[in-house]
């Protein structure tokens, strides 16, 4: 038997995998069957809800006006000095606007500037005052 044979699903223990979001056509086949009395009447405010745990986690949080809270590593708040390598390196390959890492980095000091400093994240570089020119102010 070949390491294939034994990573290979068998007709006896594979089960296809749910999708995780259904199209427009899928939904439309989903509510012929509600009308039809095959699935329950919530099934599409079911299949929507359990979408929605699969992206943003079983014990998700929503604001006041119902959006997901960010939470978990990365999110504000939960930063580590590794979100902010990621962000650097992204902006140095092109995947991030110019400008994004010095923004992130400042963000973090001016919202949370003990927890910058517990992770070791370096000070943003201060920006020089502008000049007067000898204008009388």
């Amino acid at each position: 038997m070949t390491s294939q044979d034994r990573n290979a699903p068998n007709a006896t223990n594979y089960q296809k995998p749910t999708p995780i979001h259904l199209t427009p056509g899928e939904i439309d086949e989903m509510q012929t069957l509600i009308d039809q009395g095959e699935l329950p009447r919530d099934a599409i405010k079911r299949h929507f809800e359990a979408e929605e745990k699969n992206v943003f986690g079983h014990d998700a949080k929503k604001d006041s006006q119902g959006r997901y809270i960010e939470q978990g590593i990365g999110s504000p708040g939960h930063e580590s000095l590794n979100h902010f390598v990621a962000i650097q390196k992204a902006e140095r390959e092109g995947y991030e606007p110019p400008g994004s890492y010095r923004r992130a980095v400042e963000e973090m000091w001016k919202r949370d500037p003990k927890h910058a400093q517990a992770i070791n994240l370096p000070k943003p570089p201060t920006r020089p005052e502008p000049r007067n020119n000898g204008a009388v102010t």
